[in-house]
Formats: C-alpha cells, structure tokens, sequence
C-alpha cells in the first residue's frame, strides 16, 4: 500500500517543473535505507539479537505513521473513474513503454546482488561483512545519482538519462560476465558503481516520464502499476537466476556446490541479464522513435 500510494501523493504535491526532483528524492530515500539496512540490521544482531531488528522496525513504523498524519493535511479522496483508468493508462502509449521499460529493467538488474553474494563468499572467499561492504557500494552510488538524475530530468529530456542510464547497467552486467576465480573484489566493486550509476540515472527519470505522461486523477493507479511491475519484474529476475542454478548446480546443500558449477551459472545470469538489459536500450530508443521524440 505505501509503494502504491507515495509517488502518487509526492506527484499531486509538487509542480510539474519540480517533479524529477521530488521523484529523486524519493528514489534516492529507498536506496539510502537499502544501502543502511543490512549494516545496520548486521550492528543490530551483535549488540541484541535479531529480534532487535524486528522491534527496531515496529519503532520506526510507528514513527513514520504519527508523522503522516501529522504532516499530510489534504484530504486525498479516489475518483469515481479510478477503475476505468487501467484501460486509459494501456492506452497511452507513452506510459506504456515506460512501465515496459522499468520491466526490463528490474528483470535485468534484481538478481546481482543474489548471485554475487554466493561469487564474493564462495568463489573469492570472502567474509560475510566484506561482501557486504562490496555489495553495498551499488546502493550508495544508486542513491546519490537517483537524487541528481531526478532533478537533471527536470531540465533536459528525461528519456536520453533513461537511454544512458540503461546502457550503463548493460556495460556494468557484460563486466559482470568475465568474472573468475582470480578476480579481485576491487574489479567487482567498479563494476557495482557502474551499475549503480546505470539505474540511479535510470531510474528517477523513468519514473518521472511515467507519471509525467497521466492525468492527475490516475496517480495513484499509475503509481500502483509501476509497484506492480517492479515486484513483477524482481520476481523475473530471480526465476531466471533460480532456473539456471538449478540445472547448473543442482538440487544440493550450499556446502556440496561445486565451484565449478556455481560460476557457470553466475556467468550465465549475467549474460541473460546483459542480453536483457541491451534489449531495454534498443525498446527505449524504438519508443523515442516511433513517438517521434528528439534525442
């Protein structure tokens, strides 16, 4: 419900001419809490235990709730319409590739950080806070150029930062199809900041193109569509790294994998994934041209 509804309210609460700002900072918010929630939940359990981590949660939620009734004072009510709009928003052809976009996207890029936790602990031998500190270089950088793309985006054409955005993240997962047993982390972490410069510049911009292309009344639709796809496409993704596990390395524990098997089948989802994620630079320049929009 809170995917569904914020980026509709953040929409209806800021000009049109603002938008991509405010979108970069609800982008950047999510991957800043990303990026602070596994070290903090990691500092949580060694100075409690975990359920410290859940009570931890239930606090902030609280907050957070007091603090919404405290500051959103309009009374937001649904149109009467609000069911028809699916149908107009599939017809609109320009928040159709936007969603299809995001789609792609999210089905190119969500398994990373699964199949490079199994790389950095099982192939490079590294501990589970190292790899967590090579992992999180993605998020950081993800949060910090989300907050400028956003308001780049209210500037210039929003869909050449989706290209490049895009491109980037495909640049980032072809790197990520040559990683071996003798790959140092420092390769790997360069190829996160790529990859996080990739969907930061992708991602607020994207979003301010989808909302930018509704009526006021379909926000909030709008908004619960793109939380749809995004779920829709993490679930993608991670069928995809799923299946190639499973007839790589098999139906066995984690201490019988072969290493062999197992890097087989990180190269593999990465090049599905690149493949992917080429597929959404070509789909988005497709769009550009067939809407007759200027690069």
């Amino acid at each position: 419900m809170v995917f569904a509804t914020n980026v509709a309210i953040l929409t209806s609460a800021v000009p049109a001419d603002r938008r991509g700002w405010a979108l970069g900072i609800n982008t950047a918010t999510v991957y800043f809490a990303l990026a602070a929630g596994p070290f903090l939940g990691g500092i949580m359990t060694r100075l409690l235990d975990w359920h410290g981590v859940f009570l931890l949660s239930i606090a902030i939620g609280v907050v957070v709730l007091a603090g919404s009734f405290a500051v959103l004072k309009e009374n937001w009510r649904p149109t009467e319409k609000s069911f028809n709009n699916v149908g107009l928003l599939l017809r609109n052809r320009l928040f159709k590739h936007g969603i299809l976009s995001a789609l792609i996207n999210y089905a190119a890029t969500n398994s990373v950080v699964f199949m490079l936790t199994f790389y950095l602990q099982d192939i490079l031998s590294l501990s589970i806070m190292e790899a967590s500190g090579v992992i999180v270089t993605e998020s950081v950088i993800m949060a910090v150029v989300s907050l400028y793309s956003g308001r780049l985006s209210d500037k210039i054409e929003p869909r050449r930062l989706t290209i490049f955005g895009m491109s980037l993240s495909a640049v980032g997962l072809g790197m990520l199809c040559f990683v071996g047993a003798d790959t140092s982390f420092i390769y790997v972490m360069v190829v996160l900041a790529i990859l996080g410069f990739g969907f930061g510049i992708f991602s607020s911009p994207n979003m301010n193109i989808i909302m930018g292309a509704v009526e006021r009344e379909q926000y909030s639709m709008a908004s619960a569509t793109t939380g749809v796809v995004r779920i829709a496409g993490q679930a993608i993704s991670m069928g995809i790294a799923m299946l190639i596990m499973n007839l790589t390395v098999g139906n066995v524990p984690h201490e019988e994998m072969s290493h062999t098997a197992l890097l087989t089948a990180i190269r593999v989802t990465f090049v599905i994934s690149a493949i992917l994620c080429a597929a959404g630079v070509y789909s988005s320049g497709v769009r550009n041209r067939k809407l007759g929009i200027k690069n």
